[in-house]
């Protein structure tokens, strides 16, 4: 019996340790599978910032228990992509360059073709193309090695992209750049292969702004709708921004302007949605560029503006040196490194003590920068925030100073009309007196925009739907008429209006209904009616005044030797840049475009 009792428990004893390393295999196996799984995942999530997030979460939590040197590469490879869409390019040549050294001691081969071509975005980023050329061609040679043909075909169109990029920055001829010929290459090998249509959309954007720059606009727009098809079925958000750009830029130059800027406007707003800056940055230049090519300057240098703005917001320039800093830091710490191994046991010890003294100091050192850096940033940010104050208590002044002046003005036309008034009273010639009443008229009319722009808070701004209406009622009343006696009908579309057009806008129709009401309806048999429009175009204001009167003589429209009014009307509208049409069909019709950008 005690020999069968110590059988059964050798039996139970090897039974438990075979479950145990059952168990230890299973969890090894799932392991394994799960670590697979999330690594195919990662590289579907180049520019997805939520799937990068999750996907780093994963691998930290993987790391965190099992300590595996797969998923630490890939933790701090990962986080160089994460930082690089979030514009922080320094952290993330900090982790990409950390990742390609952790890989290459792991012997992660296969990675490394995509942690070059991540160091090589990082230095495109910042216009520096040779360094870029450099981490792509080194790249290129291990996915070839590899036989990877996704990483031969990325690299080979980002190799393309770097060497037009440089093109571009020196300013050599687009006839002579050999970019087209790799990106047709790889365009090829993405395109016989339906497992790599996902890869097809940076093709794409960069042939359409390849024949952008030859001027083949045609071939342009065919590439980047290509480019936009993809880009939308894969939800590559990014890569969309380049494809509407670039698809915007070619009608723009290709004659139809309204469509270039909506394009343009597509990738500016997706670009804001996803927040990326650099790409707002590439695109105002863009728009800029496009506004200044059809001699838009004014909105040329709107954007133009907010390009360099945020080029020093992002701090461009201090990023290039940064950037490649920290590449060649790692490229010159490799080699040192060789040549340490070899003293490193003879020489152990007293480096401990001299990398503690050495760790002290520079602890000392950091935190005396750190402090001197908090002194100056304080120092500025208190300077600024007075700046700030003070431009805020100039700007209230001005807004003051500006009520005030209206106001002045204001009273002085009305004294000034007030002393036409008493003039006429003394005055018996019927010519003098209709001169003096039209002059006093066209004061009363500047008086009423003075006064309006006096009771707003902008003193810039004139609020068409309520001037309008009293100036009309203006008229009527030099007139001595009464409103019932006459149909006025105003459809006004505009708000606001810069009082340096609504000015010379509001004597255009102070001139065009007096000279209506004293001409127009004499021995007229039907009711008297008149109709005003104003409203928007594209980039003008639109005015339309139309009666039912005798009509105005065309000889008299084009040739006002004997009319002041039609003089001065004429002299406001080319003032302001506008163009009129004048017809005497049915009545007098008179249309008016102003440039006007709102």
């Amino acid at each position: 019996m005690l020999k069968i009792k110590y059988v059964c428990l050798l039996i139970f004893a090897f039974a438990g340790i075979a479950s145990v390393f059952g168990q230890g295999n299973n969890r090894t196996v799932n392991y394994r599978q799960s670590l697979d799984s999330l690594i195919n995942k990662a590289k579907t999530a180049a520019t997805n910032p939520d799937t990068l997030r999750y996907c780093i979460a994963r691998f930290k939590k993987i790391n965190d228990q099992f300590h595996d040197n797969t998923s630490a590469v890939y933790l701090e490879f990962l986080g160089a992509k994460y930082a690089s869409l979030n514009s922080n390019f320094s952290q993330a040549m900090q982790l990409a360059v950390s990742s390609l050294k952790d890989a290459q001691k792991s012997k992660l081969t296969q990675l490394l073709p995509e942690i070059y071509s991540t160091i090589g975005n990082l230095h495109k980023e910042n216009t520096n193309y040779p360094m870029a050329f450099i981490a792509a061609q080194k790249g290129l040679d291990i996915a070839r090695e590899n036989n990877d043909t996704l990483e031969i075909i990325r690299l080979l169109g980002m190799k393309a992209m770097f060497k037009r990029g440089y093109n571009l920055h020196f300013g050599y001829p687009i006839d002579k750049d050999s970019s087209l010929e790799l990106r047709l290459e790889a365009l090829k090998m993405a395109e016989a292969n339906p497992k790599y249509e996902r890869e097809l959309t940076p093709f794409y954007n960069n042939i359409a702004q390849h024949y952008d720059l030859l001027k083949d606009y045609k071939k342009a727009e065919y590439y980047g709708r290509k480019g936009i098809a993809v880009a939308t079925k894969y939800n590559q958000k990014r890569s969309l921004t380049y494809s509407y750009s670039f698809i915007g830029i070619a009608y723009y130059y290709s004659g139809d302007r309204t469509q270039g800027i909506m394009y343009l406007d597509k990738a500016l707003q997706l670009s804001i949605a996803i927040k990326q800056p650099y790409r707002k940055m590439e695109i105002y230049d863009d728009i800029s560029r496009c506004y200044e090519s059809s001699g838009d300057y004014k909105d040329a240098f709107n954007y133009l503006s907010k390009y360099r703005w945020l080029v020093d917001s992002l701090q461009v320039r201090v990023n290039v040196k940064q950037l490649g800093e920290l590449q060649i830091k790692y490229e010159s710490a490799k080699k040192d490194e060789s040549l340490a191994l070899l003293n490193q046991a003879n020489l152990e010890k007293s480096k401990q003590l001299k990398w503690l003294l050495g760790g002290a100091l520079l602890f000392l050192v950091f935190v005396a920068i750190l402090v001197y850096l908090y002194i100056v940033i304080r120092r500025k940010n208190n300077a600024l925030t007075a700046s700030n104050v003070r431009i805020n208590e100039q700007s209230t002044k001005l807004q003051v100073l500006m009520k005030e002046l209206h106001h002045r003005v204001k009273n002085n036309l009305q004294i000034v009309s007030s002393l036409l008034n008493l003039q006429t009273n003394r005055v018996t010639d019927p010519e003098a007196l209709a001169v003096l009443n039209a002059s006093r008229q066209r004061i009363e009319a500047m008086s009423i925009i003075h006064n309006s722009l006096y009771q707003r808070d902008n003193a810039n701004k004139v609020d068409m739907k309520k001037f309008l209406p009293v100036l009309l009622n203006n008229i009527l009343e030099s007139f001595g008429q009464n409103r019932d006696d006459i149909d006025i009908s105003m459809e006004i579309l505009i708000d606001d209006m810069d009082v340096d057009i609504a000015m010379p806008l509001g004597l255009i129709i102070n001139e065009w209904v007096t000279n209506t009401y004293k001409h127009a309806y004499n021995s007229m048999s039907e009711r008297p009616s008149m109709h005003i429009y104003i409203g928007y175009g594209a980039n003008q204001v639109k005015l339309k005044m139309n009666d039912n009167g005798i009509g105005i003589p065309m000889a008299l429209w084009e040739n006002p030797k004997g009319s002041f009014g039609v003089k001065l009307v004429k002299i406001l509208i080319k003032q302001i840049g506008g163009i009129s049409r004048v017809s005497n069909t049915g009545g007098t019709t008179m249309e008016l475009d102003i440039p006007y950008v709102k």
